[in-house]
């Protein structure tokens, strides 16, 4: 809804503010991605600390940790189902965790340099990569 200021309506950047409901804490290093399940209210961030963790931000309650990674964990996706979740990191390795066993079902390998960002396409069946190589 637009703000009215002086007699102009200005629209609202429909941003969060202050009081935040919750501070989720846990990882020990940076967090360098945070993304929100297409259908459920988790949401899912990486970090420097070579996780990633699965929040309930409905209720700001950490409900798992993904290790697989031997490094920075750069960015993540959720596939359009929710059934998968896309990592890359540092370590070079693309991992795609099983949402339902929370397990690695499959680790890509082929870029030259650390995989920095990654999507998955809207249908779903492919997923791209980026990486400085």
């Amino acid at each position: 809804m637009p703000d009215i200021i002086g007699g102009l309506s200005k629209v609202s950047d429909g941003l969060p503010r202050e009081p935040e409901k919750f501070t989720m804490n846990g990882h020990r290093g940076k967090v360098t991605k945070v993304v929100i399940h297409p259908f459920y209210n988790i949401a899912a961030s990486a970090s420097e600390d070579a996780t990633i963790r699965l929040w309930d931000y409905e209720q700001g309650e950490n409900e798992r940790t993904l290790k697989g990674h031997a490094g920075i964990v750069n960015y993540l996706a959720f596939n359009a189902a929710g059934t998968v979740l896309a990592s890359c990191a540092s370590d070079m390795a693309i991992k795609l965790w099983n949402l339902q066993t929370f397990t690695v079902q499959k680790t890509i390998m082929g870029h030259e340099h650390e995989v920095s960002g990654l999507a998955f396409l809207p249908q779903g069946d492919f997923l791209i990569s980026v990486s400085r190589d």
